[in-house]
């Protein structure tokens, strides 16, 4: 599995190792059935099922983020920081291994088949506070998308309970109390859910997975203990997930 990094402070990540309905013609006349046939015809011809939408980082516009690959919508916090693509590549370092994508869907328009190779789709990024306005030491609030391609990975055969276990294992590591896996229901769709408490950096974090075909999609929130209202921001996002691709 790869890597998604963690925000803890600024600069100072730790690394995770994760794992139609048919046509109905009305025939009024012979004409009009022999129209509608033709019609048919075509459309079976010309494979006239929509067509799957191609793989992209998503988009951002009037504060929701939408991904049509992954049926994937939520509102992010108004007035946080959208990370830039350069922030994107400070976090995750980007150098370390080529097949990770941290380019933001805002600056770049990857190409689909070059998206599909990449392990690890970092999709977005959004802080409470710029992320240069940061000082070293300081806590701040943060909100990632990101999507793992399991297939290039190796091993299709990973679980939305075995990848957030995984995290689990690294992050009590480095002082985090986590409480057992869970799951929550946005709409139709079933997310498993990770919470953790950090014991040394008084930090919050939660993830939210789900598998969509090789893909594992993961929601992750950090938040300062203290920090209430950047707390009540954070649900009011991950509240708004919306999911219509569920397979």
């Amino acid at each position: 599995m790869d890597f998604i990094k963690l925000n803890f402070i600024k600069l100072n990540f730790i690394k995770l190792n994760f794992i139609k309905t048919p046509s109905r013609f009305v025939a009024r006349c012979f004409i009009v059935t022999a129209l509608s046939a033709a019609l048919l015809g075509s459309c079976l011809l010309s494979s006239c099922t929509a067509a799957k939408p191609q793989l992209t980082l998503g988009s951002l516009k009037d504060g929701i983020y939408d991904n049509a690959y992954f049926g994937f919508m939520m509102d992010i916090p108004p007035d946080w920081h959208v990370a830039t693509r350069e922030e994107i590549d400070q976090i995750n370092q980007v150098g370390d291994d080529p097949t990770i994508s941290s380019a933001s869907s805002l600056l770049d328009s990857p190409a689909p088949e070059d998206l599909a190779k990449q392990k690890l789709l970092s999709m977005l990024y959004v802080f409470k506070n710029d992320f240069n306005a940061v000082q070293a030491g300081d806590t701040n609030a943060g909100l990632q998308v990101v999507a793992e391609n399991l297939s290039v990975a190796g091993n299709t055969e990973t679980t939305e309970a075995d990848y957030l276990s995984s995290i689990e294992r690294q992050i009590k590591n480095v002082g985090y109390v986590s409480e057992p896996l869970s799951s929550r229901n946005f709409g139709k769709a079933q997310f498993t859910e990770l919470r953790a408490s950090g014991t040394q950096n008084n930090l919050d974090m939660e993830f939210y997975c789900k598998k969509i075909g090789d893909y594992i999609l993961t929601v992750i929130t950090t938040c300062p203990q203290a920090d209430g209202d950047a707390k009540a921001a954070l649900e009011q996002s991950v509240g708004s997930i919306s999911l219509t691709n569920t397979k």
